[in-house]
């Protein structure tokens, strides 16, 4: 039998447990690992100044060649590379086609001072996930790096418009041989795609479900033999860009992947 005194510590634990319960820490989220790379140094550090303060991001390495990027990438094994679309010794854009083979996840967001519509043309079918010009406000520069970081899409509509406005008249006439092996409605699709459409507002505007519509662009992008939304819009404009409306360009901002 037990004692009294024995019965009273016991209930005194159990009070003190349930009155000072154990408290779980909820561990802060981890910032944006982020690799600038741009072949001035004086850009390079203008845009750590620019990313210091903010909690969320971290520049975890710089670098000043493409050669230098891809082993810098490698070392430090940043979640996403800022990168100038131009570099001494290679493009940007074939230096997110090697980050991205190498590394699946990784995102590339390219903020530059090239206007050309073909090297934006050449971004978007390397897969780049988002694409501005540097003079770009820092508030919406922020935004963007957060919204791709998180999956997201970002072309600036300025440059899509110049792409756009870039194509010949007789395009249409030498139409992408991929593009002749979607259905009619599949072309409807990737035409909404290019306006920037979500897959809820093409689901919407065709009277379909979300479902579907994802199905549609995942058999797409197996005809196109490609795997991003941006590669997708790219192609549409370039060889069927008369077809899309200029008035619906801005929305190809914060556009989630599919």
């Amino acid at each position: 039998m037990r004692s009294k005194a024995t019965g009273r510590r016991l209930l005194r634990h159990r009070t003190d447990s349930a009155v000072h319960p154990s408290v779980h820490h909820v561990a802060a989220p981890k910032p944006i690992r982020i690799l600038v790379a741009d072949a001035q140094e004086i850009v390079r550090v203008g845009m750590r100044a620019q990313l210091d303060g903010e909690s969320d991001l971290l520049v975890v390495g710089e670098s000043g060649t493409a050669a230098d990027t891809l082993s810098e990438a490698r070392r430090v094994s940043p979640d996403l590379v800022l990168m100038e679309a131009r570099l001494p010794d290679g493009s940007g854009s074939e230096v997110c086609r090697l980050l991205l083979h190498a590394y699946p996840a990784i995102r590339i967001f390219m903020v530059t001072m090239s206007h050309s519509p073909v090297t934006f043309r050449a971004a978007a079918e390397a897969g780049v996930h988002g694409y501005v010009l540097k003079d770009i406000l820092r508030s919406e520069l922020l935004r963007a790096i957060r919204a791709v970081a998180g999956g997201a899409s970002y072309l600036q509509f300025e440059m899509a418009d110049q792409a756009l406005c870039g194509l010949s008249v007789g395009v249409k006439d030498a139409q992408e041989p991929r593009l002749r092996f979607l259905s009619p409605q599949q072309h409807r699709v990737i035409r909404l795609v290019a306006e920037g459409k979500t897959n809820k507002e093409i689901a919407v505007e065709l009277s379909l479900s979300d479902k579907t519509v994802k199905n549609y662009l995942a058999n797409m992008f197996t005809k196109l033999q490609i795997t991003r939304r941006t590669q997708a819009v790219s192609l549409y404009l370039q060889h069927c860009g008369s077809d899309v409306s200029s008035d619906a360009l801005p929305s190809l901002r914060y556009k989630k992947a599919c």
